[in-house]
């Protein structure tokens, strides 16, 4: 039987950004998970779509080198937790702050973290999100109507 396109993919982006075996295995859980847990705070949970949609998005931030270089990061408004868990698997030494102020969305993002078994991954719930932004070397944010 023949890989599905998604295990293709994620294969690519792995060898592309030089992620160890341990976050490949992180990033497989979290497509897995967004596949299975019915409460994932997305639309996009087929794992052929969201290896693109997601991970691949996410990985992108890898371009840059601030990105690869920080060793703290924050994702205010983190949603379904992505970048920052995508980030958290390619980037094992950094410590990553999930900051999200929706709690269904963080009890998913708490899921997701005990079965990436990825370290270093702070989770908060509230909503001053500007003095996380002080103590950071790159801050992700998304703007909420």
């Amino acid at each position: 039987m023949a890989d599905a396109f998604h295990v293709k993919r994620l294969a690519v982006l792995v060898e592309a950004y030089g992620i160890a075996p341990r976050g490949r295995h992180a990033l497989t859980t979290l497509l897995d998970l967004l596949a299975a847990d019915p409460t994932a705070p997305t639309t996009v949970v087929d794992p052929d779509r969201a290896v693109d949609i997601h991970v691949a998005d996410s990985l992108v931030a890898l371009e840059l080198e601030p990105v690869r270089n920080a060793r703290v990061l924050a994702d205010l408004g983190a949603g379904a937790g992505l970048p920052g868990l995508a980030l958290a698997a390619a980037l094992p030494e950094a410590r990553v702050v999930l900051v999200e102020s929706v709690g269904r969305k963080g009890a998913f993002m708490e899921r997701c973290i005990a079965a990436m078994g990825v370290a270093k991954i702070l989770f908060y719930v509230f909503l001053v999100l500007f003095l996380v932004s002080i103590v950071m070397h790159f801050v992700r944010g998304r703007s909420v109507p």
